[in-house]
């Protein structure tokens, strides 16, 4: 049986993984919005694992922590290493 919703243990990590990083680089989900050309709102669907962010959408994040892509994926990848499966 599939789960109810997908991916939702990844979507967790990807949350933690922004809310870490904002932290770290003392953002308001609106600086983050607002310098990566995201929507109102968008960081806190995200960090509630709410949604399922684009590419695009997930490169905006990167940009308004100032940020490369890759350190976005990094962070997520060890929010995910410690989730529990």
């Amino acid at each position: 049986m599939p789960p109810t919703k997908p991916r939702l243990r990844e979507r967790k990590a990807l949350a933690r993984a922004i809310r870490v990083l904002r932290a770290e680089h003392g953002v308001s989900q609106e600086d983050v919005e607002r310098e990566g050309g995201l929507g109102a709102n968008a960081i806190g669907r995200m960090e509630r694992g709410a949604s399922s962010p684009s590419f695009d959408s997930l490169v905006g994040v990167a940009e308004g922590l100032g940020l490369p892509l890759s350190a976005l994926i990094e962070a997520y990848e060890r929010q995910l290493a410690r989730a529990p499966r």
